[in-house]
């Protein structure tokens, strides 16, 4: 289904397909759903990852995208997510990637906002972080997730307990902006 249909004055709207702005700022399990290559603005390649946050739970499910720009200054962070994704160090020379291996892979990696943007850092593999910790295949697999109301009330999902990094659950959402005074 696309994004919306219309049919006379009614509409049938995929809210799942909502990209928005992203996450909220925090750490998170994020798990590759698509990867793909494009140009920044200003014609430099850039690779482009889907994101699905596989934890905590109050955000699994959400979507996430996030832009890697490869030019000399910003290569670090792709090789941090590289070998985060894919548990192994990037070489020192050049080499290839198949973008397809990142398709499935998992690692923890924080949300912070700058401005109107979620940039996605300090990636790290789910077994730098907690080598103790099994993931559960059932928790992974997300391909055709949707969040409704009984996913809520499963126990066997991700407890905000279990995951092995801290969560603000107290933080209230930022409240929308005032539209008084437009036209």
């Amino acid at each position: 289904m696309a994004v919306a249909r219309i049919k006379g004055r009614k509409l049938q709207i995929a809210w799942d397909e909502e990209l928005g702005f992203g996450v909220p700022e925090g750490r998170y399990l994020f798990k590759v759903t698509d990867a793909n290559t494009g140009e920044s603005q200003k014609g430099d390649p850039q690779v482009i990852l889907d994101l699905i946050v596989v934890a905590p739970k109050k955000h699994k499910g959400k979507k996430q995208k996030v832009w890697f720009t490869l030019t000399p200054g910003a290569l670090r962070f792709f090789r941090e997510a590289c070998e985060a994704l894919l548990g192994k160090a990037m070489p020192k020379k050049a080499s290839a990637i198949d973008l397809d291996s990142f398709i499935g892979k998992t690692a923890y990696a924080e949300a912070q906002k700058t401005g109107d943007f979620v940039n996605i850092v300090n990636w790290e593999s789910v077994s730098s972080v907690d080598d103790d910790e099994d993931v559960d295949d059932e928790d992974l697999d997300l391909d055709e997730y949707v969040m409704d109301e009984e996913d809520e009330d499963d126990e066997d999902e991700w407890d905000d307990d279990d995951v092995p990094f801290d969560t603000d659950d107290d933080e209230e959402e930022p409240k929308p902006r005032s539209r008084r005074g437009r036209k």
